[in-house]
This record gives C-alpha cells, structure tokens and sequence, in this order.
C-alpha cells in the first residue's frame, strides 16, 4: 500500500489567451502617453494633472497584473482529493473550492462585454447561496474534455 497523494497540475495555455498579450502594450502604451502630457496638464490645471496622475497609477498597476499573468505557474490549476484551485497573484484574484461545494461541470458560453465566450462552467454553493463560475484560463484540453476531466474528478472523491 502506497501513500501517495494523487493531485494533477495544468498548466494554462497562455497563447490562447490572446488578450494579455495585447492588453499589456495597450496599457503600457496608455501610461507612457499620460506621462508624457501630464507635465503639460499640470501648468495649466493642477487639479486635472492630479487626475492624469492618479489614472496612470491606475493603469501601470492595471499592466503589472497582466504582466503577472504571465510568469510561470500563473493560472495553474491544481486538482487533488480534496478539490480545485486556480493559482493567481494576487490571491484574492484566484479561485479555490471542494468537491461538495462544486456542481457538474460543462463548457458553456457566458456573456462577456458585449460578446460571448465559451468557457468551463460549474455552481458553486457556499453559505447556502448558490453561485455560478467559470474557469478564467484556457488549458491544453478542449472545453468539453476539461469539463469531462473536473468531473471524473469529482466524482471520484
């Protein structure tokens, strides 16, 4: 008899989500041009150079959080015997639950903006409110064969 743990690691599939890619120079764009004009702003309005001020802050902050979903083991997703978890920094930003908290898993668009997105979905029940969610990174598997594979899981523990 062995006593290993089973758990399984997935990594994101960062080249699906084409958005960070872009959303980084976009933003660093941003700053740069509320760093450049805000010397030129405060000569004539302090008040609204304090506003460019406080919105690139913002933004650069904005960046370093898309740039942070980048680096290695962002976005994992860890399953084990006792449940799920999506690793992110910061990690309030992430997400992790138990298998009895979790119902059935299924790839399903959500609305997203002003579009739709098709994305792992799953109810999540805690505090005896019940609450759907869905799976933020993409992984290797397809959509379905993820949502086959978190339901193995829970059914076997």
């Amino acid at each position: 008899m062995s006593n290993t743990i089973e758990i399984l690691v997935l990594s994101q599939n960062r080249f699906k989500n084409w958005f960070n890619f872009m959303a980084i120079p976009l933003f660093l764009g941003m700053a740069g041009a509320f760093t450049v004009i805000i010397p030129s702003v405060i000569e004539k309005d302090l008040g609204l150079g304090l506003f460019f001020i406080a919105n690139d802050i913002i933004v650069l902050f904005v960046s370093l959080l898309y740039i942070a979903l980048l680096w290695p083991e962002q976005g994992d997703l860890i399953l084990s015997p006792e449940g799920f978890e999506v690793v992110v920094w910061p990690s309030f930003l992430g997400m992790k639950y138990t298998w009895d908290e979790v119902g059935i898993f299924q790839a399903a668009f959500i609305s997203v903006g002003k579009g739709f997105a098709k994305r792992v979905c799953f109810d999540v029940t805690r505090d005896g409110k019940k609450k759907t969610k869905f799976l933020r990174f993409h992984y290797d598997p397809s959509l379905e064969e993820m949502a086959d594979l978190m339901n193995d899981w829970k059914a076997r523990f």
